[in-house]
C-alpha cells in the first residue's frame, strides 16, 4: 500500500489572527503562498503518484503548487475538508470562550466525549470520515507509491488521535501540525497504519530572503545577533529561546528519572512527559523565529508611503494587521511556557530528587520566558484596535493567573523534595 503524505495547507490571515476557520473558505495569505512554494520546491524531487486536496481554497492552492512540478492534476474530495465548527467559525478563542466558556474548554480538552460546536460536526463522526477518505485514497494506489494529501490541521490531528487510539486531555500538546508540514503515513492492506515523520517542516527553515533561521545558528552566532543593535532578534525571540531551554531541562529531568531502575513504576509516565516537553520545545523554537519575522512585518508596514489619504488608509491597515500578529506570537510563546510549567509540580513530586536542581532551572527559565513574552504582548497593546486589544488583555490575564499558580506549586514541590 502507498505512503500518504498528509500536508497541512499554507497560512491564511485567519491562522495568523488565531481565528477558528473550520469549513469557512479562507484563502492563503502571502506568507502561506511562500510556504506553499517552499513545500513545492522540496517535493519537486520526490516521485508522487497523485495529489489530493480538500475543496477549500487554502488547501487547493497549496495542492496546485505541489502538483505543478510533477505535471499532475489535483484531485479534490469533499471529505478532506476541515471539521465543521458551526457558530465558532471566524471567532478567536477569547471570543468563543466569552460566549461558550465551559462548553468550549471541554471540547478543546476532550473533543471525543464533548458535544460539538453549536451547528458543528461531532468529533467522532469527523474522525470516521477522515479515516474513510484516506482509506479510499490509499486503496486506489499501489505499494510503494507516494501520494500527497493536502488537508487541514484539525483533519491530521483527528487522524493521528484515531491511529494512536488515545484521546488525551492535552491533545494539542501532542499533536500540533504546522502550516505546510508533512506527516507520513504508510497505509497497510488491512487499514493498519505505520506512522513515519510527523510535522516535518524542515523545508520551511528559511526566512527573510532565504537566510538561515535564527534557531539554526550556533550559540555564539545567536548571542552575537541578539547583541548587534538591530531591531530583530529582540526580546520576544530571546524569551522563546529561554522557554525552549526550560522545556529541554524538563525533558532531561524526566529522562534522568526514567533511566533509573529505582523509578520503574513511573518510567512510562516520565517518558510520556519527556515527549510532551520536547514537542513544546520544538514549538518554542519555531516561535523564536516567528517573533522576529512578525516584528519585521511591523517595520515594513511603518515604512509604507503615507502621502495621500488612500496611502495612509492602506498603511494603517497594514500596521494594524502586523501589530496584531506581533502581539499574537508572544502570546503563543507565553501559552507554550504555561503548558510546560503546569507539568512541573507533578514531575517534581515523583521524579529523581538528584535532578531537581535541573528541574528548578528549567522552571525558572520558563517563568522568565513567560514574563518576557507577556512584556512583548503588553507593549504592543496600545497599537491594536480596541476590540482586538480587549480580547488579548483577557487572554493575557487568564494565562498570567495560570502561570503564577503553576509556578508557585512547582517551586513548593521542588523545595519540599530537595
Amino acid at each position: 500500500m502507498p505512503d500518504l503524505l498528509l500536508i497541512r495547507h499554507g497560512e491564511t490571515d485567519w491562522n495568523s489572527q488565531a481565528r477558528l476557520q473550520g469549513t469557512t473558505d479562507v484563502p492563503l495569505n502571502e506568507e502561506g503562498r511562500r510556504q506553499a512554494s517552499a513545500l513545492a520546491e522540496h517535493l519537486a524531487g520526490w516521485t508522487l503518484a497523485g495529489v489530493w486536496s480538500s475543496q477549500l481554497s487554502r488547501a487547493r492552492e497549496t495542492a496546485e503548487a505541489v502538483a505543478g512540478p510533477h505535471g499532475l492534476a489535483v484531485s479534490c474530495h469533499r471529505d478532506l475538508r476541515e471539521i465543521e465548527m458551526g457558530q465558532w467559525e471566524g471567532l478567536t478563542i477569547p471570543e468563543v470562550r466569552r460566549r461558550w466558556g465551559e462548553h468550549f474548554d471541554k471540547w478543546r480538552s476532550d473533543p471525543v466525549n464533548s458535544p460539538p460546536a453549536p451547528g458543528g460536526e461531532g468529533f467522532v463522526a469527523f474522525q470516521d470520515r477522515c479515516m474513510a477518505v484516506l482509506a479510499e485514497i490509499a486503496g486506489g494506489n499501489s505499494d510503494g507509491q507516494q501520494v500527497a494529501v493536502i488537508c487541514h490541521g484539525g483533519f491530521i490531528r483527528a487522524v493521528m488521535m484515531r491511529i494512536l487510539e488515545t484521546m488525551p486531555a492535552d491533545q494539542d500538546v501532542d499533536l500540533w501540525f504546522d502550516n505546510c508540514s508533512i506527516t507520513r503515513l504508510r497505509w497497510q492492506a488491512d487499514n493498519d497504519v505505520y506512522i513515519g515523520e510527523m510535522n516535518d517542516n524542515g523545508h520551511l527553515k528559511t526566512f527573510g530572503g532565504g537566510c538561515t533561521m535564527l534557531v539554526d545558528l550556533n550559540v555564539k552566532e545567536f548571542c552575537a545577533r541578539i547583541a548587534d543593535g538591530k531591531p530583530t532578534p529582540g526580546g520576544g525571540t530571546a524569551a522563546a529561546v529561554a522557554g525552549a531551554m526550560g522545556a529541554g531541562l524538563v525533558s532531561m529531568f524526566c529522562n534522568v528519572t526514567a533511566g533509573r531502575k529505582k523509578y520503574a513504576s513511573v518510567k512510562e509516565d516520565m517518558e510520556e512527559a519527556a515527549g510532551h516537553a520536547v514537542r513544546w520545545q520544538q514549538k518554542l523554537l519555531e516561535l523564536a523565529d516567528l517573533d522576529s519575522q512578525a516584528f519585521e512585518k511591523v517595520l515594513e508596514a511603518n515604512r509604507m508611503p503615507k502621502e495621500t489619504d488612500e496611502e495612509k488608509k492602506v498603511r494603517k491597515q497594514a500596521i494594524d494587521a502586523a501589530s496584531l500578529e506581533a502581539t499574537r506570537v508572544p502570546l503563543q510563546t507565553g501559552a507554550a511556557c504555561v503548558a510546560v510549567i503546569e507539568m512541573v509540580p507533578a514531575l517534581a513530586a515523583r521524579g529523581n530528587p538528584n535532578a531537581l536542581s535541573d528541574l528548578k532551572v528549567g522552571l525558572e527559565l520558563l517563568w522568565t520566558a513567560f514574563q518576557g513574552a507577556m512584556a512583548n504582548v503588553e507593549i504592543n497593546l496600545p497599537w491594536l484596535p480596541e476590540e482586538d486589544g480587549a480580547e488579548i488583555k483577557d487572554e493575557l490575564l487568564h494565562l498570567t493567573m495560570q502561570a503564577q499558580k503553576a509556578a508557585e506549586q512547582g517551586r513548593e514541590q521542588i523545595n519540599a523534595n530537595l
